[in-house]
């Protein structure tokens, strides 16, 4: 549809919309991403308190890693 038939209000929560679903994907990927280098750090037997400083992931979070298959 043409940008001029969109009342300003509608176009600009369309945009809002978008860019936070785009946001909160990066995010989730950035997770995910630390989520794996934490648990192959585990597999190389690093310490809980190192994964913790490179990662920023919790003591929590990494120890649900390492019970995870």
């Amino acid at each position: 549809m043409d940008d001029e038939r969109w009342p300003f209000g509608e176009r600009q929560k369309i945009m809002w919309d978008y860019e936070n679903t785009i946001a909160t994907a990066e995010r989730q990927a950035r997770v995910k991403a630390l989520r794996r280098s934490a648990r192959a750090m585990l597999a190389d037997g690093l310490d809980v308190d190192k994964i913790m400083l490179y990662t920023g992931l919790t003591k929590e979070e990494i120890e649900k890693l390492g019970a995870a298959p």
